[in-house]
């Protein structure tokens, strides 16, 4: 899909799988899951150059994100989580991603492994507002600004995570 408005988008649809797809240079959203889109498998995509965000959930649960390569998004970032839980986002690469790689924002007891999210406008991965979540075994590398930032948020964890030469720091608490 080229030049739509959102790629591909899943309103409400639970138990489907995206495979094999690609989303190019869409007004907003590459890949948009939203308003209770859950149980769904993401994977194996390519999503470029979308305007706001490649890959968004939103107000969805219990979703997998795996193996995409996501590159070049506008501001909001390549992968966005906003207000939804227990996603898994896996082996995914994503680069170039405007401020973000990964962003979590008011997402709670989600999983984020094994992804790589390199040379983003500020952050790897950012937290902001969220709970719970696992984050592990990731690169987060010449990031413009922190490899990963948890802004606020309570029971995070973030283990052996690979994070070398970004601007700032490297994590920040």
């Amino acid at each position: 899909v080229t030049g739509a408005d959102i790629g591909i988008h899943l309103n409400n649809v639970d138990f489907s799988t995206v495979k094999s797809d690609s989303a190019h240079s869409c007004g907003r959203y590459g890949i948009y899951l939203t308003s209770g889109a859950d149980t769904n498998t993401v994977i194996d995509n390519v999503v470029i150059g979308n305007s706001n965000v490649n890959l968004f959930v939103s107000n969805s649960d219990f979703n997998t994100v795996e193996n995409n390569y996501v590159k070049s998004a506008g501001v909001n970032g390549n992968i966005r989580l906003f207000s939804s839980k227990k996603n898994t986002v896996r082996k995914n690469t994503g680069l170039s991603g405007g401020d973000y790689g990964l962003w979590l924002d008011s997402a709670n007891d989600n999983t984020v492994d094994t992804n790589t999210f390199n040379s983003n406008g500020q952050y790897g991965i950012f937290f902001n507002s969220g709970s719970d979540n696992i984050v592990y075994g990731n690169t987060c590398s010449s990031n413009s600004q922190i490899g990963v930032f948890s802004s606020s948020g309570s029971r995070n964890i973030i283990r052996q995570n690979v994070i070398t030469s970004n601007s700032q720091d490297g994590i920040r608490l």
